[in-house]
């Protein structure tokens, strides 16, 4: 995605460069999604009643 990013080799494709704006959105969204990952399993498990599933290998 850098490459790509680079205004020069953006343009060579014929694409426009991501500004601050929407960076800030890629991060937010991929740091929003990782959080959610992590914290789901557990809420979702305690939610319905099941116990965690401790004996993975």
């Amino acid at each position: 995605m850098g490459i790509i990013q680079t205004p020069v080799v953006s343009h060579f494709f014929g694409c426009t460069p991501l500004g601050p704006v929407a960076w800030t959105g890629v991060f937010g969204a991929t740091a929003g999604a990782t959080v959610v990952s992590v914290l789901a399993p557990k809420w979702l498990a305690s939610t319905i009643g099941l116990a965690p599933d401790d004996d993975q290998e």
